[in-house]
């Protein structure tokens, strides 16, 4: 589902299609939606990929750090697994080559040594997937939720319950309780409803992050390996913490 039906069916959730008055940025709110999912959750399990530059040794979100970041699993170059490190602990000398370790700071990733080359770097990391900005961009793919999933459900029930505060506060600010405690019964059953849809959408999520973490780290040819040339071919590759 893309952005753009997501906002649509949050609309439809409220029935009101020109909420813009009480809420400017409508995006930002089913983004805020999304992050109030799957932030308990720990996140969903992603990865993303980026080039380096020569002589650049930190990159932030408009270099390809991902922006929905919350906690980093495994980083590669290329295919060598590099380790995690404090930025206090980096090389501060001017020299460049392979990075073999890692450190996040502010938004950013860096390395100990400055690369001196291209290299590609796998990002594996827990993400909040409120990182959609475009219409088209798709939101949760990793989910293949169906249309009418309760998972969507529960992101429209969090954002009617936050626009319907939203008008409850204005009724308060113009001293109408009656509409007021109207407004009370509206978010109360939009709140049953909501942890009706919550528990699909944890369950979904928990067993994609579930079968994502056996696949997460396995090299392409795992299940077509001879098991007996398993301890050469570790050697040979100088990565037997990855192999098996």
């Amino acid at each position: 589902m893309t952005l753009k039906e997501l906002r649509g069916k949050c609309l439809i959730e409220i029935q009101n299609f020109n909420p813009e008055s009480l809420i400017p940025d409508l995006d930002g709110v089913v983004r805020e939606s999304i992050r109030a999912l799957i932030s308990p959750l720990g996140g969903m399990q992603r990865s993303t990929t980026f080039d380096t530059v020569a002589g650049t040794r930190e990159y932030g979100t408009s270099d390809g750090f991902p922006t929905d970041f919350l906690r980093m699993l495994t980083v590669y170059r290329d295919t060598t697994r590099l380790r995690p490190m404090y930025k206090r602990e980096r090389n501060e000398s001017t020299g460049q080559g392979g990075p073999s370790y890692y450190y996040i700071f502010s938004r950013e990733i860096g390395f100990n040594v400055v690369p001196g080359s291209v290299y590609t770097m796998t990002l594996n990391y827990m993400g909040l997937g409120d990182d959609v900005i475009t219409d088209s961009g798709v939101v949760l793919g990793e989910l293949s939720i169906m249309d009418d999933d309760p998972a969507w459900k529960a992101i429209t029930n969090h954002f009617a319950i936050e626009y319907y505060n939203l008008k409850r506060a204005e009724a308060i600010n113009k001293f109408d309780t009656n509409i007021a405690s109207l407004l009370n019964s509206v978010i109360e059953s939009k709140r049953k409803d909501f942890w009706d849809n919550k528990a699909a959408l944890i369950r979904r999520v928990r067993s994609y992050n579930a079968d994502r973490a056996f696949k997460f780290d396995l090299p392409d040819d795992y299940f077509g390996v001879d098991r007996q040339s398993f301890t050469e071919r570790a050697s040979n590759d100088g990565d037997v913490i990855r192999r098996w």
